[in-house]
């Protein structure tokens, strides 16, 4: 632990907070704490406690007194360090207290926090949690803190005259004994209720296998046999049924195949005139569609007709009306221009004055406002200052009566004054006596412990002679063990070696017989699986026959389309070009010359090609295109077709030729292993063989379990003599353990006496300095006063802090005077000052007001600005609407003309069309073979229809040449021969009924190969459980006994005395160094310290013989031991400690020993911080704190560094 950094405010003589920082004080190793008696040095170690544990110990009730009399409430602040070389942790603490009744303190804020990364983690936040994570984190309580980190006055050599039960408590504490007391005993009773526990679970598991035993795997072993042989019968019966199945289901399913075919060859008769009607509808539909494009020219051409007539009848309307139109706008324009160049230049003169008499309304409005706000302004500022006027009569009056109760209280402040004398023989006295109560009931605990220490050594005595008496019952039943397995091992039936061998020969010939049945079994699967890939050849053979032959169609198809599509992209050419002809003979007229001739006579110009003939040719083009398209993508269909046919053929090839090879090799395979076979088994099926190596089998095991029952009683004696040997060895240290605790119980016994005795020592000294200390103050009433005294402060304390508010009240209310009195000053002045402007605003405010009534006559300037202008804008925007009428009229009359003129021509051109287009029509019509262009009409259907009976076509012929195809092969396939459908039912049954013969052998031998590998599990697991019940038996034996004897604090106890003894010897180390060895530290026999004089021939006597200076010394060399050991919580280093007095006993020589063996200490990470009087000291230390007492009635104590 490394302190970081104190605030101390309102704790004793501490009013104003004060800040002391450790970081700096501590970088030299030592440094010390200075300052006249009564400054508050001490005050500093208080409020390290205070941070910590929530109390200081030499108040009364932890907390009582140590608030300043002058403040409402205390406040500590502690910042500390915990850590080692891998790590350190920083924490802060804080504590706030108020005052209450009397002089008690209550709680305020208060809270942990650990910082983390920059941020603040609250640990706990109430002080009874606080003091609980402080205890937890460091491993110590306050009596721990004050007697080995911050030693008080008072408490420096406590723990040198520590005894007994406190003393164990604290080493137990700082050196982190407590997992060797109760928690070792938690541990271990933990552990016994483990054992135990499964211990029992392997009792009722034993229980829950039921029957285990030999005889019963015995009987298991012998249904499994029996019940593999039928199931190798049921196998080979199998096998035969269902080879001649195979060749039944194969006749069953061509015929099945075969009247199939017939069946669909009679459906597809049905439909056979049906088919040949869609033929002649598609022969109709393609001649129609050769003069498709005449009908669709002769359709358009008249829509064009009709179109054109109806747009020249509405040309005619439009030009009457435009006409019409542009007569009205002229007479219109020429009214309202004379108008607006009479009204227009007397408006514009009107409008120039009113917008003069609007300027002259807004600076009116201005100076309305003004005159207004002058006139509010003043009112304001006059009531202000009647309001002042009065406070300031009222203040006046409250200051004086302030002074008066001001003068009261400080007379009565004087007569709750307690002398310090007084004061401080109260607080001793108070202390004598809870010392002396506290004396009484440790030495009645001492007594009572005593009474109980006794009866637990009589109940040890009766243990350990219930102990020895086991010992002998034990070695005799380990006796008679021995002499039974001596006995038995020179009984033993069999050899293992001789009878491993045969096992061994046994399961070789098993494996090879195993591997034998497998052979035969692939080898009739690999024959019926080649039978099967061979027919699959023949059949893709045939398949990649018929693929080839579409092929070759679809391929023929996709040739003749594509020399279609160049032919029409020919005409389409010749097409476009006469068309570009014609368009040039347009621009052509008699004496213009030609530009591709240039000849100026035309006689015989081209004609214009009809749009239509040469969309029609386009749309042929595009449907030739996309038929192309179709059938190529059929062609790469059939390819892909082809090819996956082909790599089929040759994989079933290579399986063909692969699946020959693989029968011959388990041929040769099952002849080899049939050579490798005795003599007398190789004419033997292979069922018949294994039956042998059953039944030899079966002589082994006997056998077998006969040795193994041998080996099993030697296993189960060696266990028992093991087990017994075990228990023997345990009674007997049980009984050592049990002599060591007697022999500790009657040394405790004695330990307790003695603290008795110490005790009533302690009881008769405290006796002596309660009379000493009390004076002529009654022992009643001792209470009485210390609570008087409290009283007595805490009324001072409120007057004082009354008398402070009223001196503060009155030097505020002759502030507030002086204020008031400027402010009325200041006001007097705006008032005159307001009262000028206004009557200038008010001159100027008449005269305009008289200017604007000449122009407007009382009407608003706005308003009839707005009027005039609405009337010229009116003129203006009439005359430009109408001039715009007028121009637009003339637009749509010349438009007007022109369509006109260009529907007469339309018109024309779309009558010669439809005459030519309508003469095409018939000509194509009587060409194409039919009667009338209504039949040709009718005879037209889509594309997508006309495809769908092609395609039912195809199908249908299709289909009928591959029936008859399949309908040869099956009955080539056949040969004659037939199956009747009772024949193939009772094929189908046999073969089932053969099944399930088989798999009931297969579920019969299953379960009874379970139930015999069922048996041997259960007989193996009920050894192993029995082996480990024994064991988990002795282990409980064990743990009961060791909980007898760890019974108690003896344990802890040792372990505590052996670390004492190590801070001894640490001790003793450095006290020679002080003393230049002459005096050294030992542990009694009882425990308690004594001095070894070695300067006087190494006498030793009790620590309370020595004088105040060895005191002192003894006293730090053991804190100096106890420093280097604590390890805080078990894993952080102890960084510092305090000393608060002891000093002024040591002369000049041994003081210089001191400070050079405490300034070594800073090499092992150790700070000491010295409270001290002695100058010398103060000349010496480089880092020092300076405490400068507080002021009677004025500020607190305050703090400040010193460095050398």
């Amino acid at each position: 632990m490394k302190p970081i950094k104190l605030k101390i405010a309102g704790l004793h003589s501490f009013r104003e907070p004060q800040v002391i920082d450790f970081d700096r004080l501590c970088e030299t190793g030592v440094f010390g704490i200075f300052g006249p008696t009564g400054s508050g040095k001490s005050t500093i170690l208080d409020a390290i406690t205070l941070a910590l544990y929530g109390k200081v110990e030499r108040a009364p009730h932890n907390t009582q007194g140590i608030l300043n009399h002058a403040e409402d409430g205390l406040m500590v602040e502690f910042v500390f360090e915990l850590g080692n070389r891998n790590l350190r942790n920083r924490y802060m603490v804080q504590r706030g207290f108020v005052r209450g009744e009397g002089v008690q303190l209550k709680s305020s804020a208060c809270r942990l926090v650990q910082f983390i990364d920059g941020r603040e983690l609250v640990l706990a936040d109430r002080p009874s949690e606080i003091t609980g994570q402080v205890e937890k984190l460091l491993g110590l309580n306050v009596d721990d803190f004050t007697r080995a980190v911050v030693l008080p006055q008072g408490k420096f050599s406590e723990f040198l005259s520590l005894k007994g039960k406190e003393r164990r408590q604290m080493l137990e504490r700082l050196f982190n004994l407590e997992q060797y007391g109760d928690l070792l005993n938690q541990r271990l009773s933990q552990r016994l209720n483990s054992v135990s526990g499964e211990l029992q679970g392997i009792i009722g598991e034993q229980k829950g296998l039921g029957d285990a035993s030999e005889e019963a795997v015995k009987m298991a072993e012998k249904k499994f046999l029996e019940a593999r042989a039928m199931e190798i019968k049921s196998a080979e019966f199998l096998k035969k049924v269902e080879e001649e199945y195979e060749k039944q289901r194969q006749l069953w399913e061509w015929q099945q195949e075969l009247a199939e075919v017939i069946k669909a060859r009679r459906q597809l008769d049905l439909i056979k005139d049906e088919i040949a009607l869609k033929a002649g509808k598609l022969d109709a539909a393609l001649r129609a569609e050769g003069i498709r494009p005449y009908l669709n020219e002769v359709k358009e051409a008249e829509d064009s007709l009709m179109k054109a007539k109806k747009d020249l009848d509405q040309a005619v309307i439009e030009l009457e009306r435009s006409k019409e139109k542009v007569s009205k706008t002229l007479d219109s324009f020429e009214n309202v221009s004379q108008k607006r160049n009479r009204d227009e230049p007397l408006l514009i003169e009107t409008l120039a004055k009113l917008e003069q008499a609007k300027n002259y309304e807004e600076e009116l409005i201005k100076l309305r406002g003004i005159i207004k706000g002058l006139q509010e302004e003043y009112e304001r500022v006059n009531n202000s200052r009647k309001v002042i006027e009065s406070r300031l009569e009222e203040i006046c009056r409250q200051r004086d009566k302030d002074k008066e109760s001001m003068k009261n209280l400080k007379e009565k402040l004087d007569r709750f004054t307690v002398t310090p004398e007084y004061r401080l023989q109260i607080g001793e006295a108070f202390n004598a006596k809870q010392s002396y109560l506290s004396a009484e009931k440790l030495t009645r605990n001492l007594e009572e412990d005593l009474k109980t220490k006794i009866k637990e050594l009589e109940q040890i005595q009766n243990l350990k002679n219930k102990i020895q008496e086991e010992v002998r019952n034990l070695e005799e039943k380990l006796e008679n063990l021995k002499v039974r397995l001596s006995e038995m091992q020179a009984n033993k039936p069999g050899d293992e070696g001789s009878l491993a061998a045969r096992m061994k020969e046994i399961a070789l010939l098993r494996s090879s017989v195993e591997e034998m049945a497998r052979c035969e079994k692939e080898l009739d699967f690999e024959l019926t699986a080649q039978n099967k890939k061979e027919k699959e050849l023949k059949e893709a053979k045939e398949e990649y026959e018929l693929i080839e032959k579409d092929y070759n169609r679809v391929k023929a198809l996709c040739e003749e389309t594509g020399v279609k599509v160049k032919q029409l992209e020919g005409d389409l050419k010749e097409f476009e070009q006469q068309n570009l002809a014609s368009r040039l003979a347009e621009t052509l007229y008699p004496g213009k010359p030609c530009p591709v001739c240039g000849s100026i006579h035309h006689p015989s110009p081209a004609e214009i090609v009809d749009d239509s003939l040469i969309n029609e040719l386009r749309a042929r083009i595009d449907r030739a295109k996309r038929e192309e398209e179709d059938l190529k993508r059929e062609l790469n269909d059939r390819i892909a077709s082809l090819t996956n046919a082909a790599a089929k053929t040759r994989s079933m090839e290579y399986m063909v030729d692969s699946g020959k090879k693989a029968v011959e090799e388990k041929k040769m395979k099952l002849k080899g292993l049939k050579e490798k076979l005795p003599g007398d088994l190789r004419e033997k099926d292979t069922a018949s063989i294994l039956l042998i190596l059953d039944e030899r089998e079966k002589g082994l095991l006997e056998e077998s379990r006969n040795l193994q029952d041998w080996q099993t009683r030697i296993e189960e004696l060696r266990t028992e003599i093991e087990k017994s040997g075990g228990l023997l060895s345990q009674n007997r240290e049980k009984f050592e353990g049990v002599k060591s605790t007697f022999i500790a119980g009657e040394k405790a016994i004695k330990e307790v006496k003695a603290r008795i005795e110490e005790a009533r020592r302690e009881l008769a000294a405290a006796v002596e300095r309660l009379t000493a200390a009390r004076g002529e103050v009654p022992v009643e009433d001792i209470e009485k006063e210390n609570s008087k005294i409290q009283n007595w402060d805490k009324l001072a304390a409120d007057l004082g802090k009354k008398i402070r508010g009223l001196e503060a009240k009155v030097r505020e209310t002759e502030e507030a005077i002086e204020n008031l009195t400027s402010q009325r000053n200041e006001l007097e002045i705006r008032i005159n000052v307001i009262k000028s402007e206004g009557k200038q605003q008010r001159e100027k405010y008449d005269d305009l007001k008289t200017k604007l009534e000449e122009i407007t006559e009382g009407k608003p300037a706005q308003a009839l600005i707005d009027e005039k202008t609405k009337i010229l804008n009116s003129l203006r925007e009439m005359e430009k609407q109408i001039k715009k009428e007028h121009e637009e009229a003339l637009k749509l009359f010349n438009t007007a003309q022109e369509n006109k003129a260009g529907a007469e021509r339309a018109f024309k051109l779309s009558n010669e069309r439809f005459t030519k287009a309508k003469t095409k029509l018939l000509e194509a019509v009587k060409e194409a073979g039919f009667n009338s262009v209504r039949e040709a009409e009718d005879s037209l259907s889509d594309a997508e229809q006309r495809e769908k009976w092609r395609l039912e076509v195809e199908e249908y012929r299709q289909k009928g040449t591959a029936l008859e195809e399949d309908r040869r092969k099956l009955e080539h396939k056949l040969g004659g021969r037939r199956l009747t459908r009772e024949e193939w039912d009772e094929w189908q049954d046999r073969l089932e009924k053969a099944k399930e013969s088989y798999q009931r052998a297969v579920s019969e031998r299953g379960g009874a190969k379970l139930e015999y590998e069922s048996s041997k599990e259960k007989h193996t697991k009920w050894i192993q459980l029995e082996k480990r019940r024994q064991a988990l038996e002795t282990q409980e034996s064990m743990l009961k006994e060791l909980q007898t004897v760890l019974r108690g604090n003896a344990f802890v106890e040792f372990i505590a005395e052996e670390q004492l003894i190590g801070v001894a010897l640490d001790a003793s180390a450095i006290l020679g160094k002080l003393t230049k060895h002459r005096y050294a530290l030992e542990v009694d026999s009882s425990g308690a310290f004594i001095m070894r004089d070695d300067a006087n021939g190494g006498v030793k006597r009790p620590v309370t013989t020595l004088s105040g200076g060895e005191t002192f010394l003894t006293s730090l060399a053991l804190a100096l031991a106890l420093s280097s050991q604590i390890q805080l919580k078990g894993e952080y280093p102890l960084e510092f400690f305090f000393l608060d007095e002891g000093f002024g006993t040591l002369d000049s020589e041994l003081l210089e020993v001191v400070m050079d063996t405490l300034e070594r200490l800073h090499e092992d990470n150790l700070t000491v911080g010295i409270i001290s009087h002695v100058p010398e000291l103060r000349n010496r230390l480089a880092r020092r704190l300076i405490v400068d007492p507080a002021q009677p009635g004025g500020r607190g104590t305050r703090v400040k560094i010193e460095i050398a």
